[in-house]
């Protein structure tokens, strides 16, 4: 199948460049930041101009800015779930698939790409030597980040044909 350890990739599919999954990453967090910061851009321009004591318009106003800000969290949870693809890297044309070849089960995905990684970093002292350790792996022969290994999975070109059937 691969030439890439004990993976099963099909012939031709190769491993996606760490300068693909910093671009795809710098676009997820332009998405997700850009949409928090209008945000409160509208927020700051609604405070400003409107001087209103109704509670129902402040809670409506509250909920519009709230939905945009979860909006582009959920969906790419659900690219990612669906695709294996993020929006940034649906753009860079990569995708995160399982070390067998299949695609990522959706537990997996959430648990270990995400929630333990997201823990760890938040742990004073130890989050910042994790931190390094998962940008410093990504340039291994395996490429994969401490946060792929802990969910086993590995990320691809999806550029070509034989693609399709993943």
């Amino acid at each position: 199948m691969s030439q890439y350890q004990n993976y099963n990739i099909p012939y031709g599919v190769t491993l996606a460049t760490p300068v693909k999954r910093f671009l795809a990453a710098i676009i997820d967090i332009g998405i997700i930041y850009g949409s928090g910061i209008f945000v409160l851009l509208i927020m700051f321009l609604v405070d400003l101009w409107i001087q209103s004591e109704n509670q129902i318009s402040l809670l409506y106003l509250f909920c519009i800015c709230l939905a945009f800000i979860l909006f582009p969290f959920v969906f790419n949870m659900y690219l990612l779930e669906k695709y294996g693809q993020s929006m940034g890297k649906k753009i860079i044309k990569i995708k995160i698939i399982d070390e067998s070849g299949a695609m990522i089960s959706t537990d997996r995905l959430i648990m270990m790409r995400h929630i333990l990684p997201a823990i760890l970093f938040n742990i004073p002292i130890l989050g910042f030597i994790f931190f390094l350790l998962d940008s410093v792996l990504i340039f291994s022969k395996t490429r994969q980040c401490l946060h792929d290994r802990f969910a086993k999975t590995i990320v691809i070109n999806c550029q070509s044909q034989s693609l399709k059937s993943l």
